[in-house]
């Protein structure tokens, strides 16, 4: 029997950050709908998003000894679904946050509608810290409209993995050692509270 090989992508220096101090944490945003929508349609648009960007169905193994995991790419993740009546919303609002993320395994999106009266629906769209904050949500959203409505481009999206094999490179550099050393002592001698910054994170609920 041959050796199953998977293969891994190191983390941001961002997921490492998020990692560190919030690896179980989630981001989620309510998108308020008026007028009337297909559910079944909604749903498989958000299945095209899965499968167009790789963030979607990206998952997270640790190999012993090692302090941070790798971004693994699965082929598909199945996000998680639910259509309920907006009165059962409360219930159904209360168990996705008391319901953790299998980072291992995933599914690590997972999108609920609650459908209320007069054509009013509610979609909330959750996912882990590690996969979005609240620019990546903006920017899903968007997309999400563009493909239930049919007017997605069909240009190949960027993926994730790669902008950050990029930006490690850059870091890990001899051409950028200076600017890197230069901003490092800079921000080592600055006195945050004197004008008026915080470290990051701090009182903050995006990554």
């Amino acid at each position: 029997m041959g050796n199953s090989v998977t293969a891994g992508f190191r983390l941001s220096a961002q997921q490492e950050r998020v990692w560190a101090q919030r690896a179980g944490a989630a981001v989620s945003c309510a998108i308020q709908i008026q007028g009337s929508i297909d559910a079944v349609i909604l749903q498989e648009a958000l299945c095209r998003l899965v499968r167009r960007h790789e963030i979607l169905r990206t998952v997270f193994h640790r190999q012993p000894g090692l302090k941070v995991p790798f971004q693994v790419i699965r082929e598909f993740i199945e996000p998680v679904w639910s259509a309920v009546k907006a009165s059962d919303g409360r219930v159904l609002l209360q168990k996705e946050l008391d319901t953790a993320f299998d980072l291992e395994s995933g599914p690590i999106l997972r999108a609920a509608l609650l459908q209320g009266e007069a054509n009013s629906q509610i979609l909330v769209l959750s996912l882990p810290a590690l996969c979005a904050d609240t620019r990546s949500l903006q920017n899903l959203v968007r997309d999400l409209s563009l493909e239930y409505t049919g007017t997605a481009s069909m240009s190949e999206a960027m993926q994730y993995a790669d902008v950050v094999e990029w930006q490690n490179e850059l870091l890990e550099s001899e051409d950028t050692r200076a600017g890197r050393e230069y901003w490092r002592n800079y921000f080592r001698n600055l006195d945050l509270a004197s004008v008026g910054l915080s470290l990051p994170f701090a009182g903050s609920t995006g990554p």
